[in-house]
């Protein structure tokens, strides 16, 4: 089968984030972001030429579409997906990388479409601060889980106890995979919202975007044990004042932060 390689220019950063959802939930088979553009593919079958146009109008991007021919996608994958180094203990590869019997933890994730891959800065950042901080009998909470990259290295460093949440249905199939693939035994996986959450938690993960991370900082708080630890990412430096005072608001303080690129990490404790 061929493939059309849709071309859109003009997005700034939180464009990006909002035009590649909106890709996949249309139907693109594969999505690659670029400094001055995202191109995304759809098989020739099933382009959705009415929704793009839509999409092109609503988020004032330019559009471009031209007909490519068939594609390996796991060769092509394959070809341009590098392993991940974090702080220099932890290694992130995908299944067909050998494995590193020097590193200190080892992390097999299939991305499939699911976000959270090693590659982006904000899931560095947050392993980076996981890796500093440690997780010896805490009872841990992922919330937006995508690939599962988190809770897994919550497991490999000491969490008795790890629930993976996601609102969707291929992100929750691919961290069930990766989970096997890892041979985690202590993390369980739900799809679903904060609803799909019961209980209180030494550590919450939340890798997602402004937006949510606001609209959710109550249930952070209630979700977190005094003193507890709040991971957060996905943002941008000049959303953190936001955050800070939402958090403010809800009983949190900050104790940590850290940046690339841009993208903005903190770490706020639960007075």
């Amino acid at each position: 089968m061929k493939y059309f390689r849709v071309t859109f220019t003009g997005a700034d950063p939180g464009k990006k984030e909002i035009l590649t959802a909106r890709l996949f939930g249309i139907g693109a088979e594969g999505i690659e972001e670029k400094d001055d553009r995202v191109e995304a593919w759809f098989g020739e079958n099933v382009f959705p030429e009415t929704e793009l146009q839509v999409l092109s109008r609503e988020l004032e991007l330019s559009c471009r579409k031209e007909l490519v021919p068939a594609i390996n996608w796991n060769a092509a994958w394959e070809a341009s997906y590098e392993p991940v180094v974090i702080a220099g203990r932890c290694y992130v590869r995908a299944p067909f990388h050998p494995s590193r019997s020097d590193m200190e933890i080892e992390l097999v994730i299939e991305p499939r479409m699911s976000f959270g891959t090693a590659h982006h800065e904000t899931t560095v950042l947050m392993a980076e601060a996981m890796l500093a901080t440690g997780f010896t009998g805490k009872k841990v909470l992922d919330m937006g889980c995508g690939t599962g990259i988190l809770a897994i290295l919550a497991e490999k460093l000491g969490a008795p106890e790890v629930l993976a949440v996601d609102n969707d249905e291929w992100a929750v199939d691919n961290t069930a995979d990766n989970l096997l693939k890892n041979n985690c035994s202590r993390i369980t996986v739900k799809k679903g919202e904060t609803d799909a959450v019961e209980g209180t938690f030494d550590s919450i993960l939340a890798n997602i975007n402004r937006n949510v991370l606001v609209e959710q900082m109550p249930f952070f708080s209630r979700s977190l044990k005094p003193g507890g630890l709040l991971f957060l990412s996905g943002f941008y430096a000049e959303d953190a004042g936001t955050i800070l005072a939402t958090g403010g608001g809800n009983g949190f303080r900050e104790v940590r932060r850290n940046m690339k690129n841009n993208w903005t990490f903190l770490l706020l404790e639960k007075q």
